[in-house]
Parts: C-alpha cells; structure tokens; sequence
C-alpha cells in the first residue's frame, strides 16, 4: 500500500508513478484504491493497463474485501493499494473502518508512507516517528519522500527519518514543475479526458521514480505474506461475491450504462456483478447519442459531472425523449448522484442558467459554491423497490455539490425512499416513482450482491413482459 499523511501530500503522484513503473518493466499489476473514490482509478487504470478497484472498510464487509482481493489479485504478480486521506482518517475522522490503516491490517499489506517534505529537515523525522508509533501494529514498512529539493535536502531528510523510526526510507519524489494534474471541483480532471497528456506525464513520474526510488528494496520489502486467503467466508448466506458459472446468453437482458463525459463514475465491481448476474451491459452518451442501445431492458446513470455538459444533456431531445419513453413503458431505470441530477426537473448551473432534465423524478436541483454533503452512511429503505426491499440496511456514501431547492425539502421527508443513518444523524434521501429510482447516494453491490441480482432480475421481467432479445 502506498499511503499517506494526509490529502494532498503526493500519494495518488505515487501510487500512479509506481503504477506506470512496474507495468512498464514487464509485471502484472493489479491496482486498487482505498475509499469510494472513482477518480483516481481512471489514473491508476490507465497507468497500469488493468481495471483498478476499490476496497472499503466501511462500505464492505471484510470477508468480502478479502475475497475481492484473492479474486482480482490472484492473477497479478502484484496488487498495488493506494490509501485514502490520511493514513488512520477513516469514517467521520473518528473510526477507524474506512481507513487505510484498517484496510492495510485487513489484508496484511506492507505500507509506504508517502511524507511531503517540502520546507522540512528534521521535522520530516518527528512526523514520521509520530505515524509510525500513533499505533504500535501500524504496518509501515518504509517511507517515500515526496517534493525533495537538492540532494542536500533529501539526504538531510533521509537521515532524520531513518534515525527516527528505524525504517528506511525507499527514496524520493524531487519537485518537478513540469509535472501537474488539471484538478475541478470534484477532484481531477478524468483520466479518459486527457489520456493522451496523462500518458506523458505518467511516464515523466515513472522516470522519476526509477532514478530516485531503491525499487529492489521495495520489491523485497513487498513480498509480505498478505492474509486476504485466511478465512474467506464470504457474504450474508456464504456465497461468494461473483457466482461461478453464470453463462451469457444472446438472451440474457441488456442494462444500458451511461458512460461519457457527463456519466463516469462507477465501480468497476458494481460493473462487474451485473455482468457476473446475467446482465449484458451496452454503454451509451446522455450527451451525444440519440437513443437507448437496442433491446435496452433498464438502465444505469452512475455519477459524474452532469453540470458541466448540463446545455448539451438538455438540448439532447431525442435522448431525453427515448429515456422518458423507456420510463413510460415501465422499464426499470437507476440513478446515483449526477444520475438523479439528469432524471430531476432541471438542472440550475453556478453561471444562473437554469436547464430542463428528464422530469421523471420531482426535483430542481441548484450546483452551490461548495461541498454540500460528504460522507458514510447506513441506508434504510422505507419502501420496496426493484432493488431492495423496505427494511434492507445498506452502507452508502455521499459526495455532492449539488441539492435540492427549498420547496421540495417538505416533500422529501413524506416521499423519501431512504433513511440515512450518519452515525447517529438521520436524513432523508431519495425518490422513486413507479419503475424510476434514483438519489445522490452510491452504493458499492459487492457490500450487498442481491442489489445487482435485483437489478438483473428486474431487468430480465421487463425483457420477457416486452419479448426482447
């Protein structure tokens, strides 16, 4: 695991630099990252030419994780974790599930701790000893120094770090100015929209790191038994996360997943599983295209940036009309954040400018100047829907700049589809009329299979009630 200090201290810089290292010197690299991130998996995906995953504390079990772990890592030579905030920040910065360091001591992991030394000296060792000694079975193999200046300064470093701990540090990151990330409200900018310059400065870390990083003793340092194997009894029944010899079918039911510019955050597991349940996904542009994929039997809104293409999301008549006719027709359609913003009445930009959105859910959703919610929770259903039935308990999180104007928040508390306990602090959340469900939460199927299953299933009643194929 490459972790860090805290957000901002050059982990993500890391984790991709190591990514592009190892898979450009010819390993199988698995990577993952820690938390419900869905932007710095693009990064890593594309640095390591293999799906990135996230493992969650919070919002999984630990079998679970541990099964996840074995199943996607099993064919790598190695899995490569990167931490999530700071190294022992977890749910509400008062827990510790949802953290790196619980996750680090669930699988077993060795931990490189990444420390932002710039404008340091000794202090580097005092922060150092700190996290290294705050828990006395934290992990930490080692330290990667990041932002160096001279070799003076890195040695100065180096020497007040290793006196300090008694680990060594691995090597360094010096500063360089030609290497930078275009960053947007909710994190970077997608990997997918600057793939061709992301390549290059991939390379450009990678280089780095080759020069400055001791990668023997990294490597050594690395091969840690992990206990992700030890005691894998999955799931609430015992069954494993992906069902084994599910077969695809021409039959089987397509479930149409919006994927564009607009439309990118998803975990490849929740992905996954539809696929391991039956499903066909179809991706398709809210943006750009004009229709649902043929033979579409439900559909998938995941997050994104909604707001930044609201004009061309609107403007879409015809996309619009074939999703609202879709809905008219009963077919079971999904929404999770920028998803509910796209299925809402409209869509009000920073700028003022007001844009109608499909109107199949009630809601005038406003973009603010800031955060408007962040954060886990455990997700009660007040009604049977689709995927879940009332009464269900499903950990979510939310991450949002958006909400909903004043008028409806009445009608939220009589027509909520959820009840989200954020320990101890309960909200409402979410909407659902006839076949259409949608709310600013995301969930993670592998946290309870049976959604995707559901979805599948529900899917599969639509395609034998209409005779697709």
């Amino acid at each position: 695991m490459v972790a860090g200090t805290h957000s901002g201290c050059g982990k993500s810089t890391v984790a991709m630099g190591l990514n592009r290292l190892l898979s450009r010197q010819g390993y199988r690299l698995q990577p993952w990252k820690c938390g419900p991130d869905y932007i710095d998996p693009g990064f890593h995906s594309i640095a390591a030419g293999r799906n990135c995953r996230n493992l969650d504390t919070r919002l999984m079990n630990i079998n679970v994780i541990k099964e996840l772990f074995s199943y996607h890592g099993g064919s790598s030579d190695f899995s490569l974790v990167e931490g999530v905030m700071g190294y022992y920040d977890g749910d509400s910065g008062r827990f510790i599930e949802g953290s790196s360091y619980h996750l680090s001591k669930v699988l077993g992991l060795p931990v490189f701790l990444v420390l932002d030394v710039r404008a340091m000296a000794q202090s580097a060792g005092a922060l150092a000893a700190g996290f290294s000694t705050y828990r006395d079975d934290a992990p930490i193999a080692g330290f990667i120094l990041n932002r160096t200046g001279s070799e003076r300064h890195s040695g100065m470093v180096r020497d007040a770090v290793e006196e300090a701990t008694g680990k060594p540090v691995i090597g360094c990151l010096p500063r360089q100015d030609d290497i930078s990330l275009p960053e947007r409200h909710l994190g970077l900018v997608l990997a997918e929209e600057q793939r061709d310059d992301l390549c290059e400065t991939l390379d450009k870390i990678a280089d780095s790191l080759e020069k400055n990083l001791d990668m023997e003793k990294l490597l050594s340092l690395s091969f840690i038994r992990s206990t992700a194997s030890d005691s894998i009894v999955s799931g609430r029944e015992n069954k494993p996360v992906y069902l084994p010899g599910i077969s695809k079918k021409s039959d089987n039911p397509v479930i149409a997943v919006a994927k564009d510019k607009a439309f990118a955050f998803y975990y490849q597991d929740n992905l996954d599983l539809l696929e391991n349940r039956g499903a066909r996904l179809a991706y398709f542009s809210p943006v750009s295209d004009k229709s649902l994929p043929q033979g579409t039997a439900a559909v998938y809104f995941g997050g994104g940036y909604p707001e930044l293409f609201a004009r061309e999301l609107s403007e879409n008549k015809d996309m619009l009309g074939s999703v609202r006719q879709a809905a008219s027709e009963g077919m079971p359609i999904y929404g999770e954040c920028g998803g509910y913003m796209y299925l809402a009445e409209s869509l009000r930009c920073r700028d003022g400018s007001l844009w109608p959105m499909a109107g199949l859910l009630p809601g005038k959703i406003s973009m603010s100047g800031g955060l408007r919610a962040l954060g886990y929770g455990d997700v009660r259903w007040l009604r049977d829907t689709f995927l879940a039935d009332k009464g269900t308990v499903i950990p979510g999180h939310l991450f949002h700049w958006s909400s909903l104007e004043e008028e409806l928040k009445e009608e939220l508390k009589e027509e909520a589809l959820f009840e989200m306990d954020r320990r101890g602090s309960l909200m409402n959340e979410g909407f659902m009329q006839k076949n259409v469900l949608a709310s600013y939460v995301h969930f993670h199927f592998a946290s309870r299979p049976d959604l995707a299953l559901r979805f599948v299933e529900a899917a599969q009643s639509y395609s034998k009630k209409n005779k697709l194929s």
